[in-house]
């Protein structure tokens, strides 16, 4: 099976992880948010800090960019 996901970008207020959250369980998909940032963390050894920064802004061909 192929892997899909959806990357909704959003603003404070928004409501964009509450639509996220309904997407996902609308189409029975699991549901990443801030969860993402601790796996990428722990598969990478790298501090959730740096990822949260770096990663915010990633070129598309650096580690952030991969599927886990």
């Amino acid at each position: 099976m192929s892997k899909r996901i959806i990357t909704i970008s959003r603003e404070f207020g928004s409501g964009g992880r509450y639509l996220g959250e309904r997407i996902a369980q609308k189409l029975g998909w699991d549901y990443y948010d801030k969860e993402m940032i601790a796996k990428v963390a722990e598969k990478t050894g790298l501090s959730q800090k740096y990822i949260e920064e770096a990663g915010e802004y990633a070129p598309s061909k650096n580690i952030f960019a991969m599927p886990l």
